[in-house]
């Protein structure tokens, strides 16, 4: 009877440590994509579309200040991809969000990418969110 109370607990207690999301990344490095709206003040909404090979995450629309953001495991041999299209007036762009490596592993788990009126940003600094480096241009 104390065998099976103990296995009991045992189970419980495992399963509400693993119900954290970074917990669930055995195998490989909790990461989180963000898409932000940092066009300017006044100017129409942003639409966002980003998927992968397995997952559909939709269209949103994103007023000035706002952002789309989503997290995952990368997988363990390092295929996750994610890309994403950006709409904005006549503007739009289309670029991988995230693209897993078994040759170079993540330097980071977090990833920030912004649009602006001259193009995408991309940060990697979680703790300096502003400091962003401009990587496409709108098309």
């Amino acid at each position: 009877m104390k065998t099976i109370l103990f296995v009991f607990m045992l189970t419980i207690s495992l399963q509400a440590i693993f119900a954290q999301e970074k917990l669930k990344c055995f195998w490989s490095l909790y990461q989180e994509v963000h898409v932000a709206n940092n066009l300017p003040p006044n100017s129409s909404p942003m639409t966002v579309h980003c998927y992968s090979g397995d997952d559909e995450l939709g269209s949103h629309n994103l007023a000035v200040g706002e952002e789309f953001n989503w997290h995952f495991c990368d997988h363990f041999l390092a295929r996750t991809l994610f890309a994403c299209h950006l709409w904005w007036d006549t503007k739009q762009l289309s670029f991988e969000a995230y693209k897993g490596t078994w040759k170079k592993p993540a330097t980071s788990t977090f990833h920030l990418w912004a649009a602006k009126s001259d193009g995408i940003y991309y940060n990697e600094d979680k703790n300096n969110q502003t400091s962003l480096t401009k990587i496409f241009d709108w098309q």
